[in-house]
C-alpha cells in the first residue's frame, strides 16, 4: 500500500495531466517543466525521479515505452554529510514541546528513538503489523517490501498503545505526504525552543537511535540488524538462534532504568 501511494505522489506531482498521452518526449517535457517550476528541495527531486522512473521502467518491460534513463539524467548530485544526531537534551526539549502541544508529534518522534524507523514507515504503519503480545513490529523491506519483523522496546509498545486511544484506523493520522508538513512542525518547535536546526529533520531521530544504542554498548551488526541496514541472512554469520538474538537484542532496548528524569533516554 505504501509503495503505491508513493509512487502515486510522484506520478501525480510530474504528470499534470494524466489523460496525457505516454511518449517520450512528452514525459521529459513534464519532466523539465517540474524542475523549473518546483519549490520542492534537491532531495525530494531526486525521491520524486526515482519513484517516477520506476513507473517508466515498468512501461517499458510491457514494451509500452522504450527504455529511459531521466532519472540519471535529471537528478542532482547532492554532497555527502557527516551524520547528523540530537543530543540528549535536545530531544527532551522537543519532546516535552510537542507532549504539551501536539502529542500525536511527540509519539512520532519518541517512536523514532525507540526504533530507529524510518520516517515514510511510521507514516504508514498499520495496527496489523503491531504484535503487542510478543512485543514486535513488523516493517517492510524498503527496496523488496517484504516483512522484517524486529523487536521493539517496552517503551515503544507503550508509546504505540497510547496511539491505539488516539487513532483507531491507523498507528499515524497522516499519509506519505504529510512529511513536508511534519518538518515544518518540527522547525517552528525548534526556533520556539531556541535549538539550532542546521540540516538535521525527522531523520536525524533515526540516526540519534544508533547513537543511543552504541552509547549502550550494542554491537554494531545488531544496530544494523534492527536499522534493517542488514538482510537476516548476515545475521547467521554471528547468531544461529534467533530466540537467543532477539534476547540479546532486548537487553539493550530495555536497560535498567536510571534515576535521571531524562527517562525517555
Amino acid at each position: 500500500m505504501r509503495t503505491i501511494e508513493s509512487y502515486e505522489s510522484s506520478f501525480k506531482t510530474i504528470i499534470k495531466n494524466i489523460d496525457d498521452y505516454i511518449t517520450l518526449t512528452n514525459v521529459e517535457a513534464y519532466i523539465l517543466n517540474y524542475l523549473r517550476t518546483t519549490k520542492h528541495s534537491k532531495v525530494t527531486i531526486n525521491i520524486n525521479l526515482t519513484q517516477f522512473q520506476i513507473f517508466l521502467n515498468y512501461c517499458t518491460e510491457r514494451k509500452w515505452l522504450e527504455k529511459t534513463k531521466f532519472k540519471s539524467k535529471y537528478s542532482f548530485k547532492l554532497e555527502r554529510h557527516n551524520a547528523l544526531s540530537y543530543t540528549r537534551n535536545e530531544c527532551y526539549s522537543i519532546l516535552k514541546y510537542f507532549l504539551l502541544h501536539n502529542k500525536e508529534m511527540a509519539y512520532f518522534i519518541w517512536l523514532q528513538l525507540e526504533t530507529g524507523a524510518r520516517v515514510v514507515d511510521l507514516l504508514t504503519l498499520e495496527w496489523k503489523q503491531i504484535d503487542f503480545l510478543n512485543e514486535r513490529i513488523t516493517w517492510l523491506n524498503k527496496i523488496t517490501k517484504l516483512e522484517e519483523a524486529r523487536p521493539a522496546s517496552k517503551k515503544a509498545i507503550k508509546i504505540l498503545l497510547r496511539l491505539k486511544k488516539m487513532n483507531k484506523a491507523k498507528v499515524f493520522s497522516w499519509s506519505y505526504s504529510s512529511q513536508s508538513k511534519l518538518t515544518k512542525r518540527l522547525s517552528k518547535a525548534m526556533i520556539s525552543l531556541g535549538i539550532e536546526r542546521g540540516k538535521r529533520s525527522l531523520q536525524e531521530f533515526r540516526v540519534t537511535f544508533r547513537m543511543r544504542m552504541a552509547q549502550r554498548g550494542m554491537p554494531e551488526n545488531l544496530i544494523e540488524y534492527l536499522l534493517r541496514h542488514s538482510s537476516s541472512k548476515l545475521m547467521d554469520n554471528y547468531y544461529t538462534d534467533y530466540v537467543q538474538l532477539d534476547k540479546t537484542i532486548r537487553a539493550y532496548l530495555n536497560p535498567v532504568q536510571s534515576n535521571t528524569p531524562q527517562k525517555f533516554w
